[in-house]
């Protein structure tokens, strides 16, 4: 389907009419919201499950099961990029493999 201009839309601006794209462009925009909602939803879980194991104080170079997951937790040394960080433990959850 050829574009065609409206008048005064914008500089250099035309509309195409192709109600598949506009279709596709809604759907695409829609997944976009729910996977901002799903990162802030598995963001808010994370924080709850670190803050559990951090109470637990598992200790570096120890891996536990709990259920069906296996957490581990070692020390990240201080490095200097652009700025600096101070040295943390790293924590790491996984699923085990069936």
């Amino acid at each position: 389907m050829a574009p065609r201009r409206q008048p005064q839309t914008a500089i250099y601006e035309t509309t195409l009419e192709d109600p598949e794209l506009e279709e596709a462009l809604k759907t695409r925009h829609s997944m976009g919201d729910r996977r901002s909602t799903a990162n802030h939803n598995f963001k808010v879980a994370d924080d709850r499950a670190r803050k559990l194991i951090a109470a637990k104080d598992l200790g570096d170079g120890v891996t536990v099961r709990v259920g069906d997951f296996l957490i581990s937790q070692k020390p990240v040394a201080g490095r200097s990029v652009s700025f600096e960080t101070e040295p943390t433990t790293r924590v790491r959850i996984k699923p085990i493999k069936e």
